[in-house]
């Protein structure tokens, strides 16, 4: 049972470091620690779609015990919703508040006409999964990631490509002619999709992939920079130009304009049914050995 203790409140009560120092808490000893600042968290909050007066913040005698964050985003089936993120820092865990949040959470999505809600749990986490399945939740797919070295690159095929920096807007273009025949289970989840694309600003990168020969735009790849390790944000072909080597084409062109690069990564969150991962595989990448479930809530079905 819950301490009387302990309440909830909105998380528009906390200013933004707050937060941010609360998540950090609440994720110090994660499979994936988080190390945000006021101004990272900002930034997730604009690209995700994360709405803080709908989000809540657990209290412990009047200070902050742990968090949930709420999104929400239009689709042609309606509203959906997903837990960005929910956390308890370390000494108050096993009280009851991690369950107290969710329940807040599912019933301001309902509340809100959310026709479902989605979470992503790291399938080691077996304490987050069995409350989330207590709650409804279920499985849906499973949500890779991957690590290519420079050094483990496989060589390309005939297809030799440039790559041409893009505006978004071509980005978005080219993004779409390459999803929109792929399965449900391989469309990019909630953090990957058209909405969070549009979103990207510098840093990040955008190019099209230009087949050297034709000059045809075959796919499009989208790189957050970092050294020595960047990360592989985006990467597609247009359907009928794959299985001719243009992206392992295009991986060489990345690694060979940014000499100081030494690896890409790709976090869990390619699904498993995607064309992507047969691709990074035969490319050389190596799958993160922690990977994550993507769950489902149909709210109105809720325990």
């Amino acid at each position: 049972m819950m301490d009387s203790t302990v309440s909830v409140v909105p998380a528009t009560q906390l200013d933004p470091a707050s937060l941010a120092e609360l998540l950090n808490r609440a994720f110090s000893d994660y499979v994936v620690a988080i190390h945000l600042d006021a101004e990272d968290l900002a930034a997730m909050v604009r690209r995700d779609d994360v709405r803080l007066d709908l989000s809540w913040v657990a209290t412990v005698h009047g200070r902050p015990a742990g968090l949930g964050l709420l999104a929400t985003r239009h689709s042609r089936a309606g509203l959906a919703a997903r837990v960005a993120t929910m956390g308890v820092v370390p000494e108050h865990r096993h009280a009851g508040i991690g369950r107290t949040l969710l329940r807040q959470l599912i019933a301001t999505a309902r509340e809100h006409g959310a026709r479902s809600v989605t979470l992503e749990v790291f399938t080691t986490n077996e304490p987050a999964r069995r409350l989330y399945a207590a709650h409804g939740f279920r499985p849906t797919r499973r949500l890779l990631g991957f690590t290519l070295p420079r050094d483990r690159l496989s060589r390309p095929a005939w297809a030799a490509v440039a790559l041409r920096p893009i505006e978004r807007r071509e980005t978005l273009s080219l993004y779409v002619a390459c999803v929109s025949d792929e399965s449900p289970e391989a469309q990019p989840p909630w953090q990957l999709d058209g909405t969070v694309l549009a979103r990207l600003a510098a840093p990040t990168a955008f190019y099209a992939i230009d087949d050297a020969a034709t000059g045809t735009a075959v796919g499009y790849l989208v790189l957050g920079r970092e050294r020595p390790a960047a990360h592989l944000v985006h990467l597609g072909i247009v359907p009928r130009y794959r299985r001719r080597g243009h992206g392992t084409a295009a991986l060489h062109a990345i690694f060979a304009a940014h000499g100081d690069l030494q690896e890409l990564h790709l976090p869990q969150l390619i699904p498993e049914a995607s064309s992507l991962v047969p691709f990074l595989t035969a490319c050389g990448a190596t799958a993160e050995p922690e990977d994550q479930f993507e769950m489902l809530l149909v709210p109105d079905r809720t325990p």
